[in-house]
């Protein structure tokens, strides 16, 4: 695991940088403490800096082919680079043992079709020195982050924002269509980051940089996973997952260095526990000593005995508020999903111990592990029942009479009045991270920014794949979890988290294998009886007994309502009084330092909006 950047010249009449690329590469060392290297040539300067995981000694980058006509930096891990290495042996001679080599080598033979050959992890800059053309790709589900934004006739490419910015000339004006996604969902999504002309390079995609042309084109076909799925029986496909994992866990073990991991005690990350190979395989779990966090440890604890692994429950402490702030600088962005903040403590323990350790992630997205998919299914149902608006005024008239307010009554009341809703307006309403707080939300920003998140247009993507009518609604949920919520809500929290303490996360179940499996299955073996991931479940009960297999989803949870009751909501009640985001005109200070006081007050549950403001507090601190 790496962090790479670079620049490159599209006229020839500025010459790149080394001083800025290796600035840019200063301020990822947390990606990659243990080496770094540097190219420059004419028109190109690409650099990166190495954790070492494969070929300990001789893997260092940047990489070069035989002639030294090519060079290569890759931030990531390539699982099937041995398989691929004996089919390149005939025509290459390799000067290491990395997979490094082997994806430049396999580009040489197969140009951009390379990309759809190897199975891995990655963002990939290839540098062709003659002609100065460069290829710079990212994997097809955006495990990998890369930044890139053209600068007059630079390009610059990294990792990460804050390296990227480490070129001062970059201009930093906010994007209203990125500041709007913020507001709405808690984090940045898809190609546009927060700053307008810095672009995220697309999951599935790579730039070519040529004769002084920059064009951003796909190479995974996305769009096979949007038809329809064969008929198959339950054991076949029962039969064919287990197979898969027993294949790609243990190839994604692979490296020269122990692979451990996580383990929640929930039915994702047990399976990929199962299938580990090797003696006693390291598990970590979480434990938090204040009581306000919901505990898995125990639920982990029993797996690992099962599977015996060598487990470790990590026992922490309440972060402190430096603590906090400390994790939020790492996002470069404004990222308001709380559960980084767990995500960072587990991973600061687990890098104590080794460099890289597997997840869970990605399961949920593919086969269909969240409520909303659950809800979407009710919310078929009851859009077609009859007279929904009678039903649900009666039913609050019979919840208020008596003078016994029933909150079953008004639940379901306020779910048939959701339900006269088109469904996707239902399912793009669930989108929203504030959807129980949007009067308190709207009272915290300024009006620019209410005028910015009312624009909208950033659903624009989610209605184009929630209309793709040739396929199940359920299934194009799933696609649309996958290619915009997961690239910029999960894999941006677990990257982050983990790479700011120096440990390479590896996600199985977003193996190129798995995923056209899963979206080959019909709904039925995904969804049945509104019981999510029914055949991971099942193959779960295969080892694991029911309070395992049959676990409801629980993910890291953070106690904000505690927490901004207490010395965060103090915290933040006194940022407000001279607030880089009030002075940008994105926020209203005295409608936050309000919202704080009713928060305290108990009068409302404010938190996540509190938590939202908080985070965009501390990056304009940082940025503006």
């Amino acid at each position: 695991m790496c962090g790479i950047c670079g620049q490159i010249s599209l006229t020839n009449a500025l010459d790149p940088s080394s001083d800025i690329v290796n600035s840019m590469m200063n301020k990822m060392i947390h990606r990659g403490p243990d080496s770094s290297g540097i190219f420059s040539c004419s028109n190109a300067c690409i650099g990166m800096r190495r954790l070492s995981l494969v070929d300990l000694s001789g893997g260092d980058q940047p990489i070069f082919n035989e002639d030294k006509t090519m060079v290569i930096v890759m931030n990531g891990e390539i699982y099937n680079f041995r398989k691929l290495r004996t089919q390149l042996t005939e025509k290459h001679s390799f000067l290491t043992t990395s997979d490094t080599e082997v994806v430049l080598h396999l580009f040489e033979e197969y140009g951009t079709e390379a990309f759809n050959l190897i199975e891995g992890m990655y963002a990939i800059a290839i540098l062709h020195i003659p002609s100065g053309s460069i290829w710079i790709a990212r994997d097809p589900f955006g495990i990998k982050p890369l930044y890139w934004t053209t600068n007059g006739d630079m390009v610059s490419f990294s990792s990460e924002l804050t390296s990227l910015c480490a070129d001062s000339s970059i201009p930093r004006v906010i994007s209203g269509q990125a500041l709007g996604e913020y507001f709405t969902f808690g984090y940045v999504r898809g190609t546009q980051s927060i700053f307008r002309g810095i672009h995220r390079l697309s999951p599935g995609h790579y730039l070519k940089i040529n004769e002084g042309a920059v064009e951003e084109i796909s190479f995974y076909p996305f769009s096979s996973l949007l038809q329809p799925s064969p008929n198959r029986t339950e054991p076949e496909a029962f039969a064919e997952l287990e197979g898969l994992l027993s294949e790609i866990v243990p190839s994604y073990q692979a490296a020269d260095v122990p692979v451990a991991a996580f383990l929640s005690g929930g039915i994702d990350s047990s399976l990929i526990c199962k299938y580990m190979k090797g003696r006693d395989p390291s598990t970590y779990s979480m434990a938090f000593t204040d009581s306000s966090f919901h505990d898995e440890s125990p639920y982990a604890a029993e797996v690992a005995r099962i599977l015996g692994t060598k487990h470790r429950s990590i026992t922490t402490d309440y972060p402190d508020i430096d603590t906090i702030l400390n994790i939020l600088s790492y996002y470069g962005e404004p990222f308001a999903d709380s559960s980084a903040i767990p995500t960072f403590l587990v991973s600061r323990e687990i890098s104590r111990d080794v460099k890289a350790a597997l997840s869970g992630d990605g399961a949920d997205e593919v086969f269909m592990g969240y409520t909303l998919y659950q809800g979407t299914a009710v919310a078929r149902s009851l859009h077609y029942l009859p007279f929904k608006n009678v039903l649900s005024r009666s039913l609050r008239f019979v919840s208020g009479s008596g003078g016994n307010r029933s909150e079953k009554l008004d639940t379901i009341a306020r779910r048939l009045e959701h339900a006269q809703k088109p469904v996707t307006k239902q399912i793009l309403d669930k989108q929203s991270m504030f959807s129980a707080e949007l009067l308190t939300q709207s009272r915290c920003l300024s009006n620019s920014s209410n005028t910015t998140i009312n624009n909208g247009s950033f659903y624009a993507k989610h209605l184009e794949i929630l209309g793709h009518d040739s396929v199940s609604m359920l299934k194009r949920i799933s696609f649309m979890q996958l290619t915009l919520n997961l690239p910029a809500g999960i894999l941006t929290k677990v990257d982050r988290a983990a790479m700011a303490n120096s440990l390479e996360v590896r996600i199985p179940f977003l193996d190129r294998r798995l995923i056209s499996f899963a979206f080959n299955l019909p709904d039925s073996l995904k969804l049945r009886k509104l019981q999510t991931k029914y055949i991971l479940r099942k193959l779960a009960s295969k080892y694991y007994p029911s309070n395992i297999s049959k676990r409801p989803k629980h993910g890291f949870t953070v106690p904000l309502l505690d927490w901004f009751a207490g010395p965060l909501g103090d915290h933040l009640k006194k940022q407000m009084t001279d607030s880089a985001a009030g002075d940008a005109d994105l926020v209203n200070p005295k409608g936050i330092i309000a919202a704080i006081e009713a928060h305290q007050s108990g009068t409302v549950n404010a938190s996540s909006t509190l938590y939202s403001m908080l985070v965009l507090e501390q990056w304009a601190r940082k940025w503006l």
